[in-house]
């Protein structure tokens, strides 16, 4: 919210740094220009900034050093994750909205992503999995359980079809038999 005139021969810190936050912030100085180490120099980080109208909002800050003619000069980059940060919390909100809804259908959902290479890998299972076959989702999605050890044998072909079929088109549904980790048909 600055213009360029209103920042120049200004502190930093009198300017976007937390007041709670100055005090290490000036620290880090005097420490890195006394042993060149820094806790934030070289790194990209997450922390809060303050705009000129006093509100706080989410900053990712990468802070490289240098020196020029024996003067030493930090140079900051900031960038506002306000956008980002919106978007994380309704997503969060909206996944745990599909996950009440779909924890209680007498079905599994997923959605699955197509990797380079081809391979299929979940990006999210509907919790309801656990009750119904007696796989945690995060097996899933962390691969330690493959789809196609849960798929029917007789059925395996004809999901691969569709699976291509629904890569090639961008959408579709399709219902196939699934096996229990105890071999059980459903």
């Amino acid at each position: 919210g600055y213009s360029r005139e209103q920042v120049k021969g200004e502190l930093l810190a009198d300017l976007i740094i937390p007041k709670e936050m100055r005090e290490a912030h000036a620290n880090g100085i005097k420490h890195f220009m006394k042993t060149g180490e820094g806790p934030v120099i070289g790194k990209r980080i997450e922390i809060e900034a303050i705009r000129k109208d006093g509100v706080r909002f989410p900053v990712e800050l990468g802070v490289a050093h240098t020196s020029i003619d024996e003067k030493e000069l930090f140079v900051a980059v900031i960038r506002d994750l306000s956008a980002e940060k919106l978007l994380e919390a309704e997503n969060v909100r909206v996944r745990r909205y599909l996950d009440l809804i779909m924890g209680n259908s007498p079905s599994v959902f997923y959605l699955l992503s197509q990797e380079p290479g081809g391979e299929s890998v979940f990006k999210w299972v509907s919790p309801n999995i656990k009750e119904i076959l007696g796989i945690d989702p995060d097996d899933l999605i962390l691969q330690k359980v493959e789809m196609s050890s849960l798929v029917h044998e007789n059925n395996l072909d004809q999901v691969r079809e569709y699976q291509d079929e629904i890569w090639d088109s961008g959408e579709g549904s399709f219902e196939y038999r699934v096996m229990t980790p105890d071999s059980r048909s459903l």
